[in-house]
């Protein structure tokens, strides 16, 4: 139902191309049983200790672009010193 949906935002022109996130193979085998539009792009979890080489080669040889978020891995995020404390306090927000 969702797909169908997407795919009728193209058939109105309203989008140009259909793209998920978070799928494994599974589910692209799934949509390639009935879908109309091509799936045009991937956004996968792809980082140095997450690496997802058969996922990867099934999105190319299906002509799907893959996108990685995460890409430098959970160790990208990290608890600052408290001497950072004071200036963030200081800071403007980014959306204020």
């Amino acid at each position: 139902e969702t797909w169908e949906s997407l795919e009728s935002l193209v058939d109105e022109g309203v989008a140009k191309s259909i793209g998920v996130s978070n799928f494994q193979a599974q589910s692209l085998y799934d949509i390639f049983t009935y879908n109309r539009h091509p799936l045009s792009s991937l956004q996968i979890e792809h980082h140095p200790y997450l690496v997802q080489p058969e996922l990867i080669q099934l999105a190319q040889e299906n002509k799907i672009a893959v996108t990685a978020y995460s890409s430098f891995g959970p160790q990208s995020f990290m608890e600052l010193p408290p001497a950072f404390n004071k200036r963030a306090r200081g800071a403007q927000g980014l959306f204020e």
